[in-house]
């Protein structure tokens, strides 16, 4: 099997960042698929509001299942998901008080960062391919057309982002790694 080089996968999340064009719209998850030579999105699915973040990990693992299932030759290589979330650039640094940092992770863990004076609202694409690589392009919408790009290496020292969408993200393609490409999964995946 050919691995893909990273940048195949890092255009792939800035076209689809590239094209989120219309704010408030349902999230989406695709199924990318790699011949040796060229990408193809197999499955898109939009996942609409009604679907509570936490159930994301199991959607996804559905939607690869039935992708699978219909084209067993030709399994997913990677998965996209495009989402929008309101956030800030940075948790409060050492300088903040206890109560401000209080207030973050309370606003963090309550996903009640849109509520904040300081909050951005944001689109991210990530993307997972089977060996545990993820890629993300995000936009602000208080900056149109301006797009900041990210890879974060499989056993990254300085680690990934955390999140059940994310972390589901990177089990359905690890999970696809192991069933489909035979390729020994993470170790975390081993207990």
């Amino acid at each position: 099997m050919s691995i893909p080089p990273r940048d195949i996968f890092a255009a792939e999340a800035r076209r689809a960042i590239e094209m989120h064009d219309e704010w408030d719209s349902p999230h989406c998850f695709v199924t990318l698929h790699w011949d040796g030579q060229k990408l193809t999105a197999g499955t898109y699915a939009c996942i609409m509001p009604d679907i509570h973040p936490n159930d994301y990990p199991g959607y996804m693992i559905k939607l690869a299942r039935e992708d699978w299932e219909r084209d067993p030759e030709n399994p997913a290589y990677a998965y996209l998901l495009q989402i929008e979330a309101f956030g800030r650039l940075a948790e409060p640094g050492p300088e903040a008080s206890a109560a401000e940092l209080a207030q973050y992770h309370q606003d963090r863990l309550g996903r009640t960062f849109h509520q904040r004076a300081d909050a951005e609202e944001l689109a991210t694409a990530w993307c997972a391919d089977i060996h545990g690589r993820l890629w993300a392009a995000t936009k602000r919408r208080s900056k149109p057309g301006e797009i900041t790009e990210k890879f974060y290496p499989p056993g990254d020292p300085k680690g990934t982002p955390g999140g059940q969408m994310i972390r589901g993200l990177l089990a359905v393609a690890h999970g696809m790694g192991m069933m489909a490409h035979g390729l020994a999964g993470p170790p975390w995946m081993a207990n």
